[in-house]
């Protein structure tokens, strides 16, 4: 069965679309010769649409909405706590096939001091004062890094974010005040835990599966102070060893076949 992606400019157009299509010898946005294709619409509503057809919900309200009145189409679901979601809200099966991490190499932290902790993403993965959690951090020997602009280029996505991570030894990530929440998924803790590095992080619903195999904390005083305890380095290889076990299951090779799957 051959596949076909439609998708739009964007971080999940590229990693579920551009990059999983390249993965799967898979057609780009085609405008014919599609009709017998396992057909992906990743975060855009189809026109019109073949039989074999699925809408990658990912994290797209509007695309939700839109399958209440389609209900011809199948349905896949970032994580877990999304398809709980849209099951109650369309009655409908929904196909999980989580983000694939970014670290296809399998590359791990060396046995180095820890001394960087760091989160990347948008201005809402760390929902606080920066520069006084950096403070803090820098009284207990911590440094503290914020990558922001890693997205600009979309064809670099992956090894920006691979670099990033390569250089940090804990993340941390506190989103107390997200939207949307239904659908989140725990790809943060993904990225991170396939190179062995711990988070530290408020909890979500959508890091159903991963609790335990992070830290969670309440406050911003419970994180400097989690941050502390992580420099001892059998704890820290604790929590490194359970993140890496549980992200396997996000690597390339287990994602495409769910995708063959379909």
């Amino acid at each position: 069965m051959n596949y076909s992606f439609f998708y739009a400019p964007g971080t999940a157009g590229y990693v579920r679309g551009e990059q999983m299509a390249e993965v799967l010898g898979g057609k780009k946005n085609p405008t014919s010769g599609f009709e017998d294709d396992i057909c992906i619409y990743v975060k855009v509503i189809p026109e019109n649409y073949p039989k074999h057809s699925y809408a990658d919900v990912d994290d797209s309200t509007k695309l939700a909405k839109w399958l209440e009145t389609h209900k011809d189409i199948g349905i896949i679901a970032t994580s877990e706590n999304t398809k709980e979601y849209l099951i109650k809200k369309l009655d409908r099966e929904v196909t999980v096939i989580p983000h694939a991490h970014c670290n296809y190499e399998r590359w791990t932290r060396p046995d180095r001091e820890i001394k960087t902790v760091g989160v990347i993403g948008s201005k809402t993965s760390f929902q606080g004062d920066t520069d006084e959690f950096a403070e803090r951090l820098k009284k207990i020997g911590l440094d503290f890094v914020y990558e922001k602009e890693y997205w600009n280029t979309y064809k670099n996505n992956r090894l920006k974010v691979c670099e990033f991570h390569k250089q940090v030894d804990i993340q941390v990530c506190w989103r107390p005040y997200m939207f949307a929440r239904e659908f989140k998924n725990p790809n943060k803790l993904v990225n991170a835990g396939s190179f062995g590095i711990p988070t530290i992080a408020y909890g979500e619903e959508g890091f159903k599966g991963w609790y335990g195999k992070f830290i969670e904390v309440n406050s911003i005083d419970e994180m400097v102070g989690k941050c502390r305890e992580l420099k001892d380095k059998a704890l820290y290889k604790t929590y490194s060893d359970l993140a890496v076990k549980k992200a396997e299951e996000n690597h390339l090779d287990n994602i495409v076949k769910l995708y063959k799957g379909l």
